[in-house]
């Protein structure tokens, strides 16, 4: 029975696909479940550079939720805490529960995220991951713990006191239902003393005597006074080096001036030497002297006109060498400009003002999981449509979360194929743009591909999906100019079925029979499609975002961007999506193009 357990977890990871996040404890793991408190349970605690605190549950409602009295020696009753059912404080921030948030029930390896409030409109974002059960020695006694090491991301708002990353691990014990540990940054706090009702109405206590609590407030005094680490921005690799070029090419070119400012000091002395010591001499060797005395003026000549050459050959070393750093200086700003898809989205002069977009982000799934970016890279491209391929801004149709119904509408069906689409195009005149980020998978039944609404059943999704081959056909009835399609999905089925294998899922691609018709893919075959969690969104929309913004995209500089080199730019293998999906996710992804694209223009710049 455990083996067979085992089996059907790996097969659930292995269906995860983009992801190796714990999802469910395996049969041997220890488990915590949410804590029962009950009122009159109690806590002591030593925090940095402050009093020692006590904690008292006074009320604990129907949902979990309970509410901490806190007070001190000085203080009977400083604050009443409301705790939530994920350990997060609602009414007070300041305090060593203020933003932690535990996502019950707790297991080794599970993974979470969190995100709150800094200023209004300013959040920051935090990862959780329990790293281990272990037994510790802590101030209020030796307990098992679960241990939980947490990251704060800042976010960069120009302000001196918020931006970077920071660290922090706290231990949570089932037996005193609390956190008893908690190190974050220069602040600390550490549970001394407990004494708490478990399940079976049993009172539990465990604590430390008043020199052991004085002990701990005084180390957590000194650690709270220590410096705090300053933090330094550095420029990039590519800027320090070309900076440090232009440095040394202007000392060498200083040092080289000094040394001829010294030697031509010197040959002016030598020479006011020489001709005193010519009036010294004879009549007889003032001619043999002279003859001399204009050789050797030949030869400085000679040598002065060389350190000269030598000089003006140094400055335009200096010249070439600066030249270059600013050169080297501009293409690296540029890279990093090209790689932020989010920030200065590119204005193109084109209007296309009878164009018509769709653009579809399925990301909350009744049936499926989640994906995570789709909303946000259909937001993004978006803007690109309107910005970038002039598109205007009341003919893009946006969908967040679309449903069957919705499909239907915009792309009609099997009886119909006038849909929303149908009559907002203009015969002849108006270029179709449609883009979906979401499931795809194939039908059990039919192998063929469909579009996963978000309420759709995968079990069922020849009567709940909408069908690839449908949209195909009603498209090609639409009797627009061009029609570009844009599919960051998968029709594998790896990410949706969790207990198929992916091989047994190949779906049979339908065929385009619009004329001016290009389809471009972000995997084929069996492949999945994955994200860059480091850009916040799917690898596929990345680089084709990044390909509209990056110049460097139009190969012939011919001032157009062909679907020849959209694709080319997204599909290299060293530099675009089957490199990055390879190196970061450890997947194999190759977009794919269909259609007669060859020579087409995909925008002008």
């Amino acid at each position: 029975m455990k083996r067979t357990i085992l089996a059907l977890m790996l097969l659930i990871s292995i269906a995860a696909g983009c992801t190796s996040i714990k999802i469910a404890p395996l049969p041997d793991d220890p488990v915590a479940q949410y804590p029962k408190m009950k009122a009159g349970d109690k806590f002591t605690f030593v925090i940095s550079g402050l009093d020692e605190e006590q904690w008292e549950v006074v009320e604990v409602r129907n949902a979990g939720s309970f509410t901490l009295r806190e007070s001190t020696a000085t203080k009977k009753t400083l604050r009443e805490m409301r705790v939530d059912t994920t350990y997060h404080i609602t009414s007070d921030t300041k305090t060593v529960l203020g933003n932690i948030k535990l996502d019950f029930p707790l297991f080794p390896g599970k993974e979470w995220k969190d995100a709150y409030e800094v200023r209004p409109q300013v959040s920051a974002t935090v990862d959780y991951r329990v790293t281990g059960f272990e037994t510790v020695q802590t101030g209020a006694g030796s307990m098992k713990v679960f241990k939980i090491r947490y990251t704060t991301y800042w976010p960069y708002t120009g302000a001196a006191s918020l931006g970077g990353t920071n660290f922090g691990e706290l231990w949570y014990s089932p037996e005193a239902k609390m956190i008893v540990h908690n190190d974050y940054v220069s602040r600390s706090h550490k549970l001394m003393a407990y004494s708490v009702t478990d399940d079976s109405g049993k009172r539990i206590a465990g604590g430390a005597g008043a020199a052991q609590v004085q002990t701990a407030r005084a180390a957590s005094s000194a650690a709270s006074s220590s410096p705090k680490p300053v933090v330094i921005a550095v420029p990039s690799e590519a800027v320090r080096q070309a900076e440090e070029k232009v440095a040394s090419a202007l000392k060498e070119q200083q040092e080289k001036e000094a040394a001829l400012k010294v030697r031509a000091q010197r040959l002016a002395e030598k020479e006011a030497a020489l001709k005193a010591e010519a009036n010294r001499l004879t009549e007889e060797k003032l001619a043999s002297e002279a003859k001399r005395l204009e050789e050797r003026e030949a030869v400085l000549k000679a040598e002065s006109e060389r350190l000269e050459g030598e000089k003006r050959a140094a400055v335009a070393k200096a010249k070439k060498d600066k030249e270059e750093a600013a050169k080297a200086l501009a293409m690296a700003k540029a890279r990093a400009e090209a790689e932020n898809i989010e920030a200065n989205i590119p204005m193109s002069p084109q209007v296309n003002s009878d164009a018509i977009a769709i653009v579809i982000g399925n990301r909350d799934y009744k049936n499926a999981r989640k994906v995570s970016f789709a909303v946000n890279d259909a937001e993004l491209m978006k803007k690109y449509i309107v910005n970038t391929l002039g598109y205007k801004e009341g003919n893009v149709f946006f969908l967040a979360n679309a449903s069957k119904a919705e499909f239907e509408l915009y792309f009609g069906n099997e009886k119909s194929y006038r849909g929303k689409l149908f009559n907002a195009v203009k015969e002849g005149r108006s270029d179709v743009f449609i883009y979906y980020s979401g499931h795809g998978a194939p039908g059990l039944k039919d192998r063929k591909g469909y579009f996963v609404p978000v309420e759709a059943d995968p079990q069922y999704l020849e009567l709940s999906g909408y069908p690839l081959d449908v949209l195909y056909e009603n498209l090609a009835k639409v009797p627009a100019r061009s029609t570009t399609v844009v599919l960051d999905a998968c029709f594998s089925g790896s990410t949706v079925y969790e207990n198929i294998s992916p091989l047994v899922l190949e779906v049979q691609d339908p065929v385009i029979k619009a004329k001016n018709m290009v389809v471009l893919s972000s995997a084929g075959g069996t492949q999945v499609s994955s994200w860059y969690h480091e850009k916040g969104h799917s690898m596929f929309t990345y680089f084709l975002l990044k390909a509209l913004k990056d110049k460097t995209a139009d190969t012939n500089k011919d001032g157009k961007l062909s679907y020849d080199e959209v694709y080319s730019y997204i599909a290299d293998k060293s530099e675009g999506v089957p490199y990055y999906a390879r190196r970061i996710n450890g997947v194999e992804q190759n977009p794919t193009i269909s259609g007669q694209y060859q020579g087409k223009v995909f925008m002008a710049y």
